[in-house]
């Protein structure tokens, strides 16, 4: 399963400088700063998400201040602004700055999902499925949340469908034979250029039982992982090797 990664770039400066005045190349950074603190004082729900990513990621015309951030991401995100509740959810989720906090994460990553948020729906059927946080496990939550993640043209959810559909505990959920169909479409429209795209395969042809399958997509998988960078992630796909190797499934 492609582990929660965080889906929003860190803000660029001149981005937020750009939003702000609609002005000549020449207005002072300094200005366009204070302008965009007196539009966010006053309410505006863009200015507030922005003033708050730049606090969160610092520059030397406005020292980093995560305090400030996490308040101003919060004011926008209150005001119902998606993009800024789904950066709260990954800051409690990353503890970019603040202690891990599941629950809080959770929170404003359900409420950007119910906003259209493609990487906050995937974020909470990942939740769901591995009751993450003290959430409490649900496995028709993560597949409907993973489907809608898909409707919205999410990638990653396709490809954490299949590896659900594959491994599952609970054999109700699992479909060995729509898993290796939907790794495949994937892989087609992608090609095989992501060892997790294999490494669910990989899973899939194991459900089914082909475990000759099953063990050369592995293997291709982890031939694409650098053991130095990656040691973790090597290991769990060679542990599933040496699985399927020994005609045995996986399940999570």
């Amino acid at each position: 399963m492609n582990m929660l990664i965080k889906s929003i770039s860190p803000l660029l400066f001149i981005l937020f400088t750009l939003n702000v005045v609609a002005d000549t190349h020449d207005t002072p950074f300094n200005y366009k700063i204070d302008l965009l603190k007196s539009r966010a004082k006053r309410g505006n729900q863009i200015d507030q998400f922005i003033l708050g990513q730049a606090y969160m990621t610092g520059n030397k015309l406005l020292k980093k201040d995560v305090k400030q951030g996490v308040y101003w991401l919060t004011q926008s995100a209150d005001k119902g602004h998606a993009e800024a509740q789904e950066y709260l959810g990954e800051v409690y989720h990353f503890a970019e700055g603040v202690p891990h906090d599941y629950r809080k994460a959770f929170h404003w990553f359900d409420k950007a999902a119910k906003n259209g948020r493609k990487a906050s729906q995937d974020y909470i059927a990942q939740y769901y499925f591995g009751g993450l946080g003290g959430i409490n496990k649900d496995i028709d939550k993560a597949l409907y949340w993973f489907q809608v993640a898909i409707d919205n043209g999410s990638t990653v959810s396709e490809a954490n469908m299949a590896w659900v559909l594959a491994t599952c505990t609970d054999a109700r959920y699992r479909n060995g034979t729509k898993a290796v169909l939907m790794a495949m479409e994937l892989i087609a429209r992608k090609g095989f250029r992501e060892a997790n795209d294999l490494d669910n395969l990989a899973a899939a042809y194991a459900e089914t039982g082909d475990f000759k399958k099953a063990v050369l997509y592995q293997k291709q998988a982890v031939e694409m992982l650098d053991k130095d960078k990656e040691n973790a992630r090597y290991d769990r796909y060679s542990k599933r090797l040496n699985l399927y190797t020994s005609g045995q499934k996986y399940r999570e």
